[in-house]
């Protein structure tokens, strides 16, 4: 039946023009099923695309996070998959992973590229990116997830982040997977304020804690899939600079 065929293993017996019509029955409910499948892949497909296009613009926004949206969405792929994670997740955060900050393309670009340290407004300002971030992704279910991740990537597993101060397991999974995957490739960044990090260095801080930054910040089970298989995320960074560098 134009493109599908059905494969009878096992029948009991022969098969005679009597179970032709049970057969042909089987054979158009598998067709329905297929055509079913092609359209929710095609809609998936846009609605990824659509994704892309979202952090594109997020990124044109803010010139020094170039590159920083694409290597989110392979930090958040392997952590998925490292966690034992479904492929129906592990798909999703690829392509979710990248809208993290589409928040701040609620916020001028002389905040978002100010080299000096920002006063206790601005950083107000700055925070309000994750709440403006759930809000442009509005409450489709396909967008479910990147707005979760939107919303909360920068809580902590102790309670201290922001914007709701959520603690341990009330945060999503994506968003704390998120949340290592943005700070370490942050440490990693040159930005005007700051220089990057080696990964050595980076390391010791998710470890040990600097600044802002300490262990407990992050999902213990999260932390410990980073670390064993680290030189991953090392070779997707320094992959991509020298992709760009080339």
């Amino acid at each position: 039946r134009e493109d599908d065929a059905l494969l009878a293993a096992g029948y009991p017996w022969e098969v005679t023009a009597n179970d032709l019509p049970l057969l042909q029955a089987s054979l158009r409910q598998w067709s329905v099923f297929r055509r079913i499948w092609r359209e929710t892949r095609k809609t998936e497909e846009a609605n990824f695309q659509a994704m892309e296009a979202l952090a594109l613009a997020a990124e044109f926004h803010d010139p020094t996070t170039a590159g920083h949206v694409r290597r989110l969405n392979t930090y958040a792929l392997n952590l998925s998959r490292l966690l034992g994670q479904s492929p129906r997740f592990v798909r999703w955060i690829s392509h979710c992973a990248q809208l993290h900050d589409v928040g701040k393309l609620t916020l001028p670009g002389a905040l978002l590229n100010k080299k000096g340290p920002l006063d206790s407004r601005e950083w107000d300002r700055v925070r309000a990116h994750t709440v403006n971030g759930a809000r442009l992704l509005g409450h489709s279910p396909q967008l479910a997830m990147a707005a979760r991740i939107a919303r909360h990537h920068h809580e902590n597993f102790d309670g201290s982040g922001y914007p709701d101060g959520l603690a341990a397991e009330r945060i999503p999974l994506e968003a704390r997977i998120v949340k290592l995957a943005d700070v370490y490739d942050a440490l990693r960044t040159e930005r005007p304020y700051k220089k990057g990090y080696t990964h050595e260095e980076a390391l010791r801080v998710l470890t040990e804690g600097e600044g802002r930054v300490l262990p407990a910040h992050f999902d213990p089970s999260v932390l410990e899939a980073f670390l064993s298989s680290h030189r991953d995320f090392a070779d997707v960074f320094e992959g991509a600079a020298a992709g760009t560098a080339s």
